[in-house]
């Protein structure tokens, strides 16, 4: 389990840590980012006006000051447009149908309509696979995610 909160600033400790963790996976994972890119999220949460952008930054966390995960939605409500650079999708695979640490009940096919979905939005993706223990049709669905990703992301 995890839970996801929203970080408006940088003010506290907490979300400070939470806000360097997100900074280092931006690092690690989309070397093409500009390191001023990175540097300027805290400003981006601080100062909306300044930046011409409402940033909302969400966090996964499994447990309390451990990110796994972020949203970075940045969004004008003036012009009723959002703006959204990349994404992290976690890929749970332990909710296949079957599955002995869930009660979720997917299939391959559900699983290729969501890669469809996430690479229809023709975004630099980073997919993270986690969970996912009846392994007869883990490779199945795995690779049924990745066929509707591709599918999408490259017609």
């Amino acid at each position: 389990m995890f839970r996801i909160r929203q970080i408006n600033d940088d003010l506290l400790t907490v979300n400070k840590q939470a806000i360097t963790q997100v900074q280092e996976i931006l690092k690690s994972h989309f070397s093409a980012l500009p390191p001023e890119d990175i540097a300027s999220l805290p400003a981006h949460l601080r100062n909306p006006f300044k930046q011409q952008f409402r940033s909302l930054l969400l966090v996964a966390e499994r447990q309390p000051g451990k990110v796994a995960g972020f949203g970075l939605l940045m969004h004008d409500p003036e012009l009723k447009f959002c703006f959204l650079d990349f994404l992290i999708a976690a890929l749970g695979l332990d909710t296949a149908k079957g599955d002995p640490t869930g009660t979720w009940s997917l299939g391959g096919a559900d699983f290729e309509w969501n890669g469809r979905r996430i690479g229809s939005l023709r975004l630099p993706t980073l997919v993270v696979q986690e969970g996912g223990y009846r392994t007869r049709v883990l490779g199945v669905n795995a690779r049924r995610f990745f066929q509707g990703l591709y599918s999408e992301t490259f017609p």
